[in-house]
């Protein structure tokens, strides 16, 4: 058997810095971005097994048990000055966020891709015409390519009362 030589080489890879963030689509034209850290899991829902809360905020779809925990679900298009997600809908795509250890559910239109950038990239979102009632529920923009994120600000969005 004749000796093989394996000769090894480096090969350096690109390092993308930045946190991870899981994008959701409001609207086919409006993108909102959350930190990936805080995103606990994804699911679809059907609708029934959300319960309504009378007397609430509009925004509040209902409360939800999902593996064991009941926490509040937010249409998030409506919470962002948008058209409401439908209420006879069958299904509603959520996002479950753990913030400061409670669970928040995030209805959406659609769960979209993971990006990553850095917090330099992310603009103040008091550069844009936006309606003053979202402002707080936002860290800021990121304009990427030929479209514009709004990046999410999850624990502001958890702290708030709703009632």
């Amino acid at each position: 058997m004749a000796n093989s030589v394996v000769e090894l080489s480096k090969v350096k890879v690109a390092e993308v810095s930045g946190a991870k963030y899981l994008t959701l689509q409001l609207e086919p034209d409006f993108l909102v971005a959350v930190q990936l850290s805080l995103v606990q899991e994804t699911f679809v829902a059907i609708g029934d097994r959300l319960t309504l809360v009378p007397n609430v905020a509009p925004c509040l779809i209902g409360l939800i048990e999902h593996r064991s925990s009941i926490f509040w679900t937010l249409d998030l298009p409506q919470l962002m000055g948008l058209a409401p997600l439908d209420s006879a809908t069958i299904d509603y795509n959520i996002v479950i966020l753990k913030v400061r250890g409670k669970l928040l559910g995030l209805a959406t239109r659609q769960i979209g891709q993971v990006l990553q950038f850095t917090d330099e990239a992310i603009r103040s979102p008091l550069t844009e015409n936006l309606p003053i009632k979202i402002i707080p529920f936002l860290r800021g923009i990121l304009f990427e390519a030929d479209r514009k994120i709004y990046i999410l600000d999850a624990e502001a969005i958890a702290l708030t009362d709703f009632s």
